[in-house]
């Protein structure tokens, strides 16, 4: 229980952050993942679900006007 409390409280801050870094975008977090290794365009806008295996050169790279779906 208190874990599950505890996820919830780090995912509200991180959609937070990343809100407030993507003002430019309608672009949803669906999970918790490195900021710095995605980049969303201007005008895109979904729910973006991240999965991430920790090499150094991975990267997400999103252009302007793209439409995110399941």
């Amino acid at each position: 229980m208190i874990s599950k409390l505890k996820y919830l409280l780090k995912s509200f801050i991180f959609k937070k952050k990343f809100r407030k870094n993507n003002q430019h975008n309608e672009v949803y977090p669906k999970n918790i993942f490195p900021m710095n290794k995605v980049c969303v365009g201007k005008f895109s806008y979904g729910s973006l679900h991240v999965y991430c295996w920790d090499a150094d050169n991975e990267m997400l790279k999103m252009g302007n006007f793209v439409s995110i779906s399941e």
